[in-house]
């Protein structure tokens, strides 16, 4: 099983943790490729599209941009911001709300 991820050099994710519940999921199989891969230079490639609620970072169901940054820096990975752009998305009675969306470039 490890030969197949020793010459992964770059994982990629879109829009994968936008739930609390979602983040520790992803971001441990990540630390496994990354400590698995032979790569200098692997890289974790991030979409994620904020989603912030009335309750911030205390929000129990949502992720917020800072909680991602957070829970990367805390396992000691570096990461980047290498595209921020708004998006305009429906919500509910067709009313459409502005959010955005980042593309995170994360490295071990």
């Amino acid at each position: 099983l490890v030969g197949q991820y020793e010459n992964i050099d770059i994982i990629i994710s879109c829009d994968c943790v936008w739930l609390v519940s979602m983040m520790d999921g992803v971001l441990n199989s990540v630390a496994s490729i990354f400590e698995m891969s032979k790569s200098d230079d692997i890289t974790f490639l991030m979409s994620f599209q904020r989603r912030d609620t009335k309750e911030g970072n205390k929000s129990d169901t949502f992720t917020t941009v800072e909680r991602v940054l957070a829970s990367v820096q805390e396992r000691g990975w570096t990461s980047k911001c290498l595209a921020w752009r708004p998006v305009v998305v429906k919500g509910e009675d067709d009313f459409k709300q502005e959010k955005e969306v980042f593309i995170f470039e994360i490295k071990p």
